[in-house]
């Protein structure tokens, strides 16, 4: 059995995996096409709700740092959801700033420092994961910029360390726990013969 972070991958990985003949459940984000099974949330929908959450707090100049859209589908349907909360709010989305690395943390303060150059009356930052609303947070305090005062910074993830910032992080909270329970539960029940 194989459990696999989020639904992007290679046609190759696609057709090892169903040649392989062990049971996969992809997590993390909704399939339209499982390779097998399926457990996971709209990632869009998350942020839509944390976008719209920091519009109707009265930000008005948001902007996004985001994971990278070519490898992860997680980033690029946290994107779309910014883009159409944004939109629909009639509000511009043209501070945007990508994460090169997937592991790039330690890249988020200079995309912070770029966008506010773009623009200086930037007042929040959307974040596409907890990990880089951490850095975020980090950086503008380095620079000594007040969180949330001056500029409001949010994720999705609900990290244990999100909690554990003063202040606390604003995140979206994933049931991460409850899907992987879901996902075993779903193996042993294919293993049992009783899953599609």
């Amino acid at each position: 059995a194989v459990v696999l972070t989020g639904t992007q991958h290679s046609e190759a990985t696609r057709t090892l995996l169903r040649k392989s003949q062990a049971r996969v459940v992809e997590v993390w984000n909704l399939a339209d096409k499982p390779i097998d099974m399926n457990v996971g949330f709209s990632n869009r929908e998350a942020a839509v709700a944390v976008t719209t959450y920091l519009i109707r707090s009265g930000r008005k100049r948001i902007a996004m740092v985001c994971g990278p859209r070519s490898v992860n589908d997680r980033a690029r349907d946290r994107h779309a959801g910014f883009v159409a909360a944004m939109n629909a709010h009639k509000m511009p989305v043209d501070l945007f700033e990508e994460v090169s690395d997937q592991a790039g943390v330690h890249l988020v303060g200079p995309l912070v420092d770029a966008l506010v150059k773009k623009d200086p009356c930037m007042d929040a930052i959307f974040c596409s994961g907890d990990a880089y609303a951490m850095a975020a947070a980090f950086h503008c305090r380095r620079r000594g910029w007040d969180v949330p005062k001056r500029l409001a910074i949010a994720g999705i993830g609900d990290a244990p360390m999100a909690a554990l910032m003063s202040p606390a992080l604003t995140t979206a909270q994933v049931p991460g726990a409850e899907m992987g329970v879901k996902a075993a539960e779903m193996l042993v029940a294919a293993f049992e013969g009783h899953a599609p």
